[in-house]
């Protein structure tokens, strides 16, 4: 039997099986080993393509139409010439940010559309009194020839006519994600048109302007079949968080099933011992003005099945609380966020979450103390699992000063080095965010007595050599940064997109990079920001 040591000789079926687990710099790099590897996996490298600004649009989907699943248009100019995405056979997805209204009927084919993002599409009165399909909701909701397939749905920074209404919430009754953020629509518009989501199960209203009691009698609580919710709304009061928590006590009753008996009349079925929402398993809720009590928050952990992410300001948080959600939950926990959190037990909390809880991705909390991280983490259950770490980890919990003492100073690099070692295990891990987060906002670290862990060569940070999945990184002091620091981020972490520092001084203005930083970064395709810390 031939030997296929090689892996040119591998056959097509295999070699696009594993391209489809990996991502675009290593499948850029796979299709120029050699002809084989580029008939195999070049379908992959079409199957997404983004279009921005003056791109040709027309001449780059005409060489190979039929591999293109996915299409995103960013403020493309050259409108005339989208037509050509017509002989997309294969498009299901279609993303557009910052386009001017189109006739979407010579566009797209869109029986065969899944999902559907529109950010900042503005739709003029003038085209929508035309008659014109300037909107692509009264094509997708005639459904007369074409049924509509669309069943994720986004919409941002967007404003919805009167006009179409009526067609859009008819799509709804056929979505299981939809998103609106900074989504316009009338009030009245929602009460008359008394819009169902039967199927939903991701829903997202993020700073949507009309009334927050609307959205949840009106939208949240005719969507039985919710997973996730994510509601966070500038104008939401005490009162609609009371209600949210009000409806997890009540029970459905007389819920319409589908099918029907020998008679033809539908069926009934009485399910009063179910939850409101009896798959809901992950819920964000932040209003600018209510918090969650510590008894209506119990309610929520004590009443989901399986709760994977809570994201809520609560007005305490205590230890009873605390047990009561590791103790039911541990097994399905995905994401934490503390970020609010400022009680003193929070350190101890987080590091007992990490090592009970092995299905954690996402953990972000205001600090995390160098000592316990050293002593326990390599206890921790969820280290290949963990995607995203947002925590500003102090060296110097008990507030000795190491800094004012020259004699302390390997002190400091030694307790650095120890934490970038633990680090290192977290292989998963695409987002490192080591500032605090509430300075993000602008305030200053001093102000919270902390002594940050610093990006530098000199400080440890080549224990990280091993976190090959590593997209963005964030950290405290961009002045102390070299040009050894950044090409070491450069040659090891291969997937790198965004590298954001914050030099720990106070200050009114930022401090920028170099621009010979800058454009170290930006050569290698890295965004470069800075933070006021």
């Amino acid at each position: 039997m031939e030997s296929i040591s090689n892996p040119v000789h591998f056959p097509n079926e295999i070699l696009f099986y594993i391209g489809l687990y990996l991502k675009r710099p290593y499948l850029t790099r796979c299709v120029l080993v050699c002809r084989a590897w580029r008939t195999a996996m070049r379908p992959l490298i079409w199957s997404d393509i983004t279009f921005r600004g003056n791109t040709p649009v027309a001449d780059t989907i005409r060489e190979c139409p039929h591999w293109i699943r996915s299409v995103t248009l960013d403020q493309v100019s050259s409108l005339d010439q989208l037509g050509a995405l017509k002989a997309c056979s294969r498009l299901e997805s279609l993303s557009m940010d910052d386009i001017v209204p189109i006739d979407y009927q010579t566009v797209v084919r869109t029986n065969r559309l899944r999902h559907l993002w529109l950010y900042r599409s503005a739709i003029p009165r003038e085209a929508s009194q035309s008659g014109r399909p300037w909107c692509p909701f009264p094509i997708l909701a005639n459904t007369s020839n074409h049924p509509s397939v669309l069943t994720s749905l986004r919409l941002d920074d967007y404003r919805l006519i009167n006009q179409f209404t009526n067609s859009f919430w008819k799509i709804c009754t056929n979505l299981e994600v939809l998103e609106l953020r900074n989504v316009v629509i009338e009030r009245d518009q929602i009460i008359q048109t008394n819009p169902t989501f039967p199927k939903l199960q991701e829903l997202a209203l993020i700073e949507c302007p009309f009334d927050a009691s609307t959205q949840l009698m009106r939208i949240i609580g005719r969507a039985p079949r919710l997973r996730k919710l994510t509601w966070h709304s500038w104008n939401g009061s005490k009162s609609q968080v009371n209600g949210f928590i009000s409806l997890f006590k009540e029970k459905r009753r007389d819920e319409q099933v589908p099918g029907s008996n020998a008679d033809g009349n539908s069926l009934q079925q009485d399910i009063c011992e179910s939850p409101y929402w009896p798959d809901l398993e992950s819920i964000s809720i932040l209003h600018s003005n209510a918090r969650i009590s510590i008894e209506q928050y119990l309610i929520i952990v004590e009443n989901t099945a399986h709760l994977r992410k809570i994201d809520v300001i609560l007005t305490e948080f205590s230890l009873s609380a605390f047990n009561i959600l590791t103790q039911r939950h541990s097994q399905t926990l995905r994401e934490i966020d503390w970020q609010e959190l400022g009680a003193k037990n929070v350190p101890q909390w987080i590091q007992i979450v990490l090592s009970t809880c092995p299905m954690l991705t996402h953990v972000v909390c205001q600090v995390m103390l160098a000592r316990n991280v050293i002593e326990e983490g390599h206890r921790w259950v969820c280290r290949d699992r963990l995607q995203e770490l947002r925590t500003c980890i102090d060296l110097d919990p008990k507030k000795f000063n190491l800094q004012e003492a020259s004699v302390s100073e390997n002190v400091l690099r030694h307790r650095s080095r120890a934490v970038y070692n633990q680090l290192s295990g977290l292989r998963a891990l695409c987002v490192l965010d080591l500032r605090h987060p509430r300075s993000r906002s602008g305030s200053n670290f001093r102000l919270f007595g902390i002594q940050p862990l610093t990006a530098s060569l000199t400080m440890g940070m080549d224990e990280l050599s091993q976190l090959r999945c590593l997209e963005q990184f964030s950290f405290y002091g961009v002045l102390d940064l070299t040009k050894e620091d950044v090409r070491w981020m450069i040659e090891h972490w291969p997937f790198l997109k965004l590298v954001h520092g914050g030099h720990y001084g106070i200050t009114n203005h930022g401090y920028p990079w170099s621009t010979e930083l800058r454009r170290i970064l930006n050569d290698s395709g890295i965004q470069a920001e800075v933070s006021w810390h």
